[in-house]
């Protein structure tokens, strides 16, 4: 197998070859955390490493080797969700790192909050949304869900709340990713 195959079906030796952030031992262990084959990922540890993998590599990389795949991605603010889509955007039409590993995903349609990459069949849902915590889920469903630090400066009873609603939006057999959700003796 060459290094370019398991680039695309190993999540270290993407995050190793794409080069995002420096790869410390504790990154390492993320990546091998979240690419695990275990439908409910926790991780309630804070460092900015933590949410570029999580956030930006992680959807990115699992969109590049199943284009069909419809993920939510949610953060506390809009602005955080934003550029975090905006950010996965730039590395998938610009990256040459993202264009030699996953030569085949291009995006079709790209617009706030949203984007669409190029598949063999028509799915009405986009391949990522990204949204702020609070935001209204009607009618999705996703494969993925990534909650990227949602509590924020958010009213954590707020917050269980609406999560509680959110995860009903994850299909049957889906994955949860949750990042850095805990605060004190209360969380998510």
């Amino acid at each position: 197998m060459n290094t370019l195959s398991i680039t695309q079906t190993d999540f270290l030796s993407f995050c190793r070859k794409l080069k995002l952030i420096a790869m410390t031992p504790e990154i390492e262990s993320l990546c091998q955390l979240v690419s695990s084959e275990s439908q409910l990922k926790k991780i309630d540890e804070y460092d900015y490493g933590y949410s570029v993998i999580v956030g930006i590599a992680y959807p990115l990389w699992r969109l590049g080797m199943d284009h069909q795949l419809r993920i939510i991605l949610v953060t506390d603010t809009t602005k955080s969700a934003d550029h975090k889509l905006e950010f996965i955007k730039h590395l998938i039409t610009d990256d040459e790192i993202v264009k030699e590993v996953f030569p085949d995903l291009s995006i079709v349609k790209y617009q706030q909050g949203a984007l669409t990459v190029d598949r063999s069949c028509i799915v009405p849902d986009h391949s990522i949304e990204s949204m702020a915590t609070g935001t209204a889920l009607l009618g999705r469903r996703a494969d993925i869900m990534i909650f990227d630090n949602i509590i924020g400066t958010n009213n954590i009873t707020n917050v269980q709340g609406w999560f509680k609603h959110a995860r009903c939006k994850l299909k049957i057999g889906g994955e949860c990713v949750i990042y850095s959700e805990k605060i004190g003796e209360k969380g998510i």
